[in-house]
């Protein structure tokens, strides 16, 4: 099982031996051990000899030097220990003087372990990244030590802290250095519940990047949010520019007083989130609008009522469309309601480039679904009627978690005139012939990540498009092929699972990273020639091969071949492999060989003696 070319991971192993461990420790890729615990010094000293990165998440006792060293080189630069009893100092400074650039990683310890010798260790280090206290206590001194840091800290099951605790955190920087831009937040509470200091809520304000967990929020909380000054930046030359106003972010609040939200709303904010708040009242909601351009709510229904509020949203033409206004669970709105919607946030001049108002937020009905990312909102039901009534809007606009999506629904979005239509979903997955036809007539630019490209009008239209919103295809018919290569931008289909057509992989290799095909499973013979004689190595996902002339097509690479996922091939094939030079795979002893009924039926073929198939990752 080590020689395996993928990760290990054994979830509920509770018990091993000093010679399973030296055993499993070859595995080169990684090992994951989530169901060990307890372990004797003698275990965790052979452990530390792994060859790959370990992971050891739910260990509590941690004795042997060696083993701390070995985890403190991490797993994608984290050290996960959130359950161990005891740190010592020797054991802390082998964790902390690990330089981890990666801004996400970072170390996952209890609060219990965080002494203030451990603590002055962490804090003199703050190159070693995130600190993340999970179950226990730490005591106030301590706190004080890492607060004052350089440190970024997470306290992560802190649901209330007390008087002097707040006191501590008040005095914390704004920001420390580390992020994808060069600072990161100070401090997170994620499971803080309530908000009622004052004090507690302007520190947050200042050092934190949002109220995650918090459920209710005093008025004497809301009324220091809204006194908070914006931050300053001074230059060399003793300038002062006043930075744009702060972010209020509430994920996770459900209520919103009148009285509560009219004193927050007494100065501007750069954005308002508030994806938990399903009703509000006009009053709190013209409030809201009248002081940021990028509102998110978490209304799943929008009466008439309410709608014309929108109209008196700020906005900010300095961002594309305006601002933004999210909605993402918004499940029920009538074609009353989205005229009036639209009629109200339709404002501002032509933009020249782009189309649209300048004044006209972006608009997402159902939430931003970046990429291929699992929806988790809301949709309302596009009928045709609704669908006439958005198309008018002269803003962005995206439609995600569509269910349903008719050709008389496509067609009444045809007139649509904004600068981008988005349209995501079950429904967009693959669309039904009729509703390709209509969509392939919207003359705009539209996004919509297909799974599947079988309509030659709607092939047609994306490869006159800029927008790289086929990159997610799996199959592509192949009556489209001839048109679709046509698309003049990055070339990229990484989830192609099929790819059997010389005219696609032509068109791949003309691309610096289109001979990348990790999610690939079936290549023919004529396709593999082609994408061999491309000027870049190809990289496919291939886990079964069964035909001896793909494997031959591929030894003619010059670049070479790298097939790192193979699990499974016939007795001729892994000849070939055996042969070339060129083709990268995992130790063919470790590959299954395929006998004549595994051929016919490769998807189910089954090890035998080793209970791993041919096509597991």
């Amino acid at each position: 099982m080590a020689q395996r070319p993928g990760a290990l991971s054994f979830p509920y192993l509770k018990q091993i031996t000093p010679e399973i461990a030296v055993a499993l420790g070859k595995n080169p890729r990684s090992l994951t051990l989530a169901g060990l615990t307890d372990v004797s010094p003698e275990v965790q000293d052979k452990l530390a000899e792994t060859v790959g990165a370990l992971t050891l998440p739910n260990l509590k006792s941690l004795d042997s030097l060696p083993l701390t060293k070995k985890l403190a080189a991490g797993f994608a630069s984290s050290v996960l220990l959130p359950s161990i009893k005891t740190l010592s100092v020797e054991q802390a400074n082998e964790i902390a003087s690990i330089k981890r650039p990666f801004f996400l990683g970072g170390s996952f310890l209890p609060q219990s372990v965080m002494t203030e010798e451990v603590a002055t260790v962490f804090a003199k280090n703050p190159a070693a990244g995130r600190l993340q206290l999970g179950v226990g206590s730490i005591s106030d001194p301590s706190l004080k030590i890492l607060v004052q840091s350089q440190l970024s800290i997470v306290l992560q099951e802190v649901d209330s802290l007390s008087d002097a605790q707040v006191q501590i955190l008040a005095n914390a920087p704004d920001s420390v250095p580390g992020g994808p831009f060069g600072t990161q937040t100070k401090i997170s509470l994620p499971k803080l519940k309530t908000l009622d200091s004052p004090l507690l809520a302007t520190a947050l304000l200042r050092c934190s990047s949002d109220f995650g967990g918090v459920t209710r929020i005093s008025r004497e909380a809301a009324a220091a949010l809204a006194s908070v000054p914006n931050k300053e930046m001074v230059y060399p030359n003793g300038t002062v520019r006043v930075l744009p106003p702060y972010n209020l972010s509430f994920p996770s609040l459900e209520e919103l007083p009148p009285e509560t939200a009219g004193l927050l709303m007494t100065r501007p904010w750069s954005a308002i989130s508030l994806p938990a708040l399903k009703n509000v009242s006009l009053e709190t909601l013209r409030s809201m609008v009248r002081q940021t351009s990028n509102l998110t709510l978490g209304f799943t229904n929008l009466p008439p009522g309410l709608a014309s509020a929108f109209g008196e949203m700020a906005s900010n033409e300095g961002d594309l469309g305006g601002g933004t206004l999210t909605l993402p669970y918004l499940t029920e709105l009538s074609p009353d309601a989205a005229r009036i919607l639209v009629t109200s946030l339709n404002r501002g001049t032509e933009v020249p480039t782009w189309g649209g108002l300048n004044k006209a937020p972006q608009l997402f009905l159902g939430g931003r679904v970046p990429g291929r990312l699992s929806f988790k909102g809301g949709s309302p039901l596009l009928t045709p009627k609704l669908a006439e009534e958005l198309a008018k809007y002269r803003g962005r606009l995206s439609i995600a978690g569509l269910q349903e999506l008719s050709p008389q629904s496509a067609d009444a979005l045809v007139p649509y005139r904004g600068p981008r239509l988005e349209l995501y979903g079950p429904a967009t997955d693959k669309l039904s012939p009729e509703t390709a036809a209509q969509l392939a007539k919207f003359p705009g630019t539209l996004d919509m990540p297909l799974i599947v490209l079988d309509s030659v009008p709607l092939a047609a239209k994306f490869a006159q498009q800029s927008s790289r919103t086929t990159d997610g295809l799996e199959v592509i018919s192949t009556e489209t092929i001839p048109v679709y290569v046509k698309y003049n931008g990055f070339f990229t289909l990484r989830q192609l699972s099929l790819l059997n057509s010389p005219t696609l992989a032509a068109r791949l290799i003309q691309d610096s990273s289109g001979q990348t095909l990790p999610s690939l499973r079936t290549i023919t013979p004529a396709a593999a020639e082609v994408l061999a004689s491309g000027p870049n190595a190809p990289y496919l996902g291939l886990t079964v091969l069964d035909d001896p002339a793909v494997a031959r097509a591929l030894t003619k690479s010059r670049k070479g071949v790298s097939l790192p996922r193979l699990r499974a091939a016939t007795p001729e094939v892994i000849a070939i492999l055996r042969e070339a030079k060129s083709i990268t795979t995992p130790p063919l002893d470790s590959i299954y060989v395929l006998s004549l009924a595994g051929v016919i039926q490769n998807t189910d073929v089954k090890t035998g003696t080793t209970p791993i198939r041919p096509d597991t990752p």
